[in-house]
């Protein structure tokens, strides 16, 4: 098992507790780590300037892959891949 920050920098609390809640997390083509994520790490979520805190932990529940049918509706923006999330948190305060 290995831990990772999830960084939200558009959208705020509001954004980032629909991605949570969507049980999915996009991730680009990119991002350092991508073929690393694997089931059962697990990702604290951040929320960049000018918040600065972590809203919350979700553990993963796939790899990386392209999005399924079922998938893509449920997932923000025009990403075409990420990770399918479960037993998320949401911490209510944040915590710094």
């Amino acid at each position: 098992m290995a831990y990772y920050i999830f960084n939200v920098i558009e959208g705020g609390a509001a954004q980032a507790t629909r991605l949570l809640r969507s049980g999915t997390w996009a991730i680009g083509p990119l991002e350092p780590h991508r073929d690393a994520l694997a089931p059962g790490d697990v990702a604290l979520v951040y929320l960049a300037a000018p918040e600065r805190v972590f809203i919350g932990r979700a553990e993963l529940a796939s790899a990386v892959h392209d999005w399924t049918p079922a998938e893509a509706p449920a997932s923000p923006g025009n990403s075409h891949s990420g990770v399918a999330l479960t037993q998320y948190e949401e911490w209510d305060p944040p915590s710094r």
